[in-house]
């Protein structure tokens, strides 16, 4: 209820339309780790925080029923078609990132849009509503859905790899680019973000980068809500300001999360040719142990049966003798003459 109840606060119109919205993806992360016979009572869970949400702050009894089932059609929608086994899901690849650009950037928001822009077709025009509605709920899918799920799913190879000292320096730094950035309102130097999260990706990984970019989102808009920081520096209104921060943030995240996902699967292949090789070389030190236990065992069996009073004879394929031991020659043959016969 807090995650909506501030996204409805951060809004321009008197029509409750939420500029940024994080709650379908933070609902959409939860199902991903959720079997599907828990989906019901999630998303009633969620409806109903929706709902109660917005009658608490007097939204329309019409509207804040309709917006809240429109947004269960986007949540429904987008879980049905990218969701298979809890978990399975995972956005480090790119085929899997190109279907929840499509789905969850797009088809998701465009259902719960034009139920929207039904709803309030006697207040403003449905274009307007649509738009509206659309770019703030692909703008929250884009920017928290990803994050969300990389957090939980992503590989780590690329975080176990680091140092303690490299790790503390890449959060230094994204630490440092949100404060210069953020905390003045006198240079555009958006540009120094997405340079500090690609940085960090190399010794945070996909974890580290989806981390990185929920703070950048939260700094952002923390900033924008209080008046500072370089997206006040555009000269329009409040909604041009709003929409340049949206697109910041997509931005953000459909660069720096690609970048991430590369350099895991490049630290995967590194750790799987290390892995190789070590067991090459544990290969060959066992088969060479192997070897010399053999030499071993075969010296002693010659010593012993060159020593031993006893009669000790080898057969080979078809019963040739292949060794006769010196014990032999009690029988006033040598072993070289014994050997090869039947």
């Amino acid at each position: 209820m807090l995650v909506i109840f501030l996204s409805l606060r951060f809004t321009g119109t008197t029509e409750k339309i939420a500029t940024i919205w994080p709650f379908n993806a933070l609902v959409l992360a939860l199902l991903h780790w959720q079997p599907r016979s828990r989906w019901p009572a999630i998303l009633a869970t969620a409806f109903l925080a929706d709902a109660l949400t917005g009658i608490l702050m007097h939204v329309p009894i019409r509207l804040t029923i309709g917006f809240a089932m429109a947004n269960q059609v986007e949540i429904i929608l987008c879980a049905g078609l990218l969701y298979g086994e809890p978990g399975a899901f995972r956005l480090d690849n790119r085929r899997a990132l190109i279907r929840f650009v499509l789905l969850a950037g797009g088809a998701g928001p465009a259902c719960s849009a034009f139920i929207a822009s039904l709803l309030l077709v006697h207040v403003r025009p449905m274009a307007e509503t649509f738009l509206a509605w659309f770019t703030s709920d692909a703008l929250g899918m884009m920017v928290f859905a990803p994050a969300l799920l990389i957090l939980g799913s992503a590989p780590d190879r690329l975080y176990r790899a680091s140092s303690n000292k490299d790790r503390l320096l890449a959060v230094v730094g994204v630490a440092a680019a949100l404060i210069v950035v953020f905390a003045q309102h006198s240079y555009p130097i958006l540009f120094v973000i997405p340079g500090a999260l690609a940085l960090a990706s190399f010794k945070l990984g996909m974890r580290g980068a989806a981390a990185g970019i929920l703070a950048t989102a939260a700094v952002a808009i923390a900033s924008t809500i209080v008046g500072i920081g370089p997206i006040h520096l555009s000269h329009g209104d409040r909604t041009e300001q709003i929409l340049l921060l949206q697109a910041f943030l997509g931005f953000v995240s459909l660069t720096i999360l690609p970048i991430a996902s590369a350099l895991e699967r490049s630290q995967g292949i590194l750790d799987n040719s290390q892995a190789a090789n070590e067991a090459l070389t544990k290969a060959r030190q066992a088969a060479e142990e192997a070897r010399t236990e053999a030499l071993e065992h075969a010296r002693r069996y010659r010593d012993l049966a060159e020593y031993t009073t006893d009669i000790v004879l080898r057969y080979g394929p078809g019963g040739v003798i292949s060794y006769a031991s010196p014990a032999i020659r009690s029988l006033a043959l040598e072993p070289e003459e014994v050997a090869g016969k039947k």
